[in-house]
């Protein structure tokens, strides 16, 4: 069983947060809600459900990240994911961003140009949801293609170790990963913990990199998969 603020939690802990007062100008879906309107968009669209799903939040159970992963045909080491985030402390826009998660080791690939945000909670902020939920659960067939050529990209680009370390170094250094991600992901680099990502390729790098960011904090955790991706694929 999770805790809040240490990782991942269950899905009854997320539903147990009280949902804050409305105002004239704020009000807020719960966080059952959202949840309910991505995996009912998915099952409308595609007849898909999530064959797994995970959750985090943060200490006071104000800002929640989860993942809903959907088996798809033709996929063999991957899953199409759906990140989704909410608060309910006015910290961020509602979002949700779409993309892949790796089976060998449930990293994240997400782009941020499959990232869509709302307005801030407003009153009306419910359809513009739903809307976005329909959108990316019509637009799977292009952000798995999408997701695949910026893979095949990396995968060609050869890396060795000292270039790896260059690229992390300067990550950190523009902000783009945080000291633990970074501290991860030159681990993961010398000593690969997946046989898979074994390759001296920028696949592989981005592959160290995303397992440094799976104890980002809820708030940060799509913009910080969506940084690295973009970093990666348009920049080194």
């Amino acid at each position: 069983m999770g805790h809040i603020g240490q990782g991942f939690c269950t899905l009854d802990e997320v539903l147990a947060v009280p949902v804050p007062d409305h105002t004239k100008s704020w009000a807020p879906d719960s966080y059952g809600d959202c949840i309910e309107m991505v995996k009912d968009a998915m099952k409308s669209e595609q007849g898909l459900e999530p064959v797994s799903e995970s959750y985090s939040m943060n200490k006071t159970g104000s800002q929640m990240f989860s993942v809903f992963n959907y088996e798809v045909p033709g996929l063999e080491d991957s899953r199409f994911s759906l990140g989704l985030r909410q608060a309910y402390d006015k910290s961020f826009a509602r979002g949700l961003v779409g993309g892949e998660s790796l089976i060998v080791c449930d990293n994240l690939c997400f782009s941020g140009n499959m990232f869509k945000v709302t307005r801030k909670n407003t009153l009306y902020v419910r359809g513009d949801f739903e809307k976005i939920c329909t959108g990316m659960a019509k637009d799977l067939n292009n952000i798995l293609e999408k997701s695949a050529h910026d893979r095949v990209r990396l995968q060609a680009r050869p890396c060795n170790l000292d270039e790896g370390y260059e690229i992390l170094g300067k990550m950190l250094g523009h902000g783009i990963i945080s000291n633990h991600a970074a501290s991860v992901a030159f681990q993961d680099w010398a000593v690969p913990r997946h046989q898979a990502f074994s390759d001296r390729n920028q696949w592989s790098l981005y592959n160290c990199i995303t397992e440094g960011l799976k104890k980002v904090r809820p708030s940060l955790r799509i913009t910080a998969h969506t940084n690295t991706h973009d970093y990666l694929v348009n920049h080194s």
